[in-house]
């Protein structure tokens, strides 16, 4: 017996044909399973910016929205909160984003900024899982992150670049 595989986009073919002898009148049964391969998980690219665009399933204001910069070489994550600077450590363990204890400034801010603020450094103590959003094939990949029950709590896009 022969056993081939096939890959095509998106999906893994396996093939396996049973041996053909002279005495055979006939070509035997192919038997084909389809077998779906999962992409690869989204992953962080450094130096970009990712503004967030929902928090907790609420859609953020471009003003106040809370932004995201990933330093591989450092394994430090950067960005605005709403109102202040923030900056913390991070690990990527396969698709699951682990920020540390984030430092950031102390500056007063209106109140939705504050509610803004406050959930985003709340969602980001926690481990999350990455997933991608779609996006054109010549952007970075944007980002879901979601929680260990599957639930997404923040999506993230590349930020547009400053003119």
């Amino acid at each position: 017996m022969t056993n081939r595989l096939h890959l095509f986009p998106g999906f893994l073919i396996s093939l396996s044909l049973g041996c053909w002898s002279a005495e055979a009148a006939q070509l035997p049964e192919p038997s084909a399973q389809l077998v779906a391969i999962e992409a690869p998980p989204a992953r962080l690219v450094p130096g970009t910016e990712y503004r967030v665009v929902r928090l907790n399933d609420h859609e953020i204001a471009a003003d106040i929205a809370p932004t995201m910069t990933f330093d591989a070489a450092e394994n430090r994550v950067s960005g605005f909160t709403g109102i202040n600077r923030y900056n913390g450590g991070y690990q990527v363990a396969g698709a699951v984003l682990t920020i540390g204890q984030a430092i950031s400034t102390q500056m007063a801010g209106e109140e939705a900024a504050a509610v803004v603020e406050k959930s985003f450094l709340a969602l980001i103590a926690e481990p999350l899982t990455i997933s991608r959003t779609r996006s054109r094939a010549q952007e970075p990949d944007g980002l879901r992150l979601r929680n260990e029950k599957g639930s997404v709590l923040i999506v993230a896009v590349p930020a547009p670049a400053a003119k």
